[in-house]
């Protein structure tokens, strides 16, 4: 969990993180970014430690894993 974070925490777009839930091997992080969904989302999509796996812009949420 502690290198995903420090991948999230080093994107331009992002103000803030907080982790709001832990389920099984999955956790739930609560971002403030600068700018809009998309940009984002294209910054996530451009990192070689994120990979998206589905995206849901009208409840501004983001599944990615982490690649090692």
């Amino acid at each position: 969990y502690e290198k995903s974070q420090k991948v999230l925490e080093n994107l331009v777009g992002l103000k803030d993180i907080d982790i709001s839930r832990f389920h099984v091997d999955t956790i739930f992080y609560r971002l403030d970014i600068f700018g809009d969904f998309d940009s984002i989302v294209k910054e996530i999509s451009e990192s070689n430690f994120l990979e998206i796996n589905s995206q849901y812009k009208d409840s501004s949420e983001i599944n990615i894993s982490f690649v090692r």
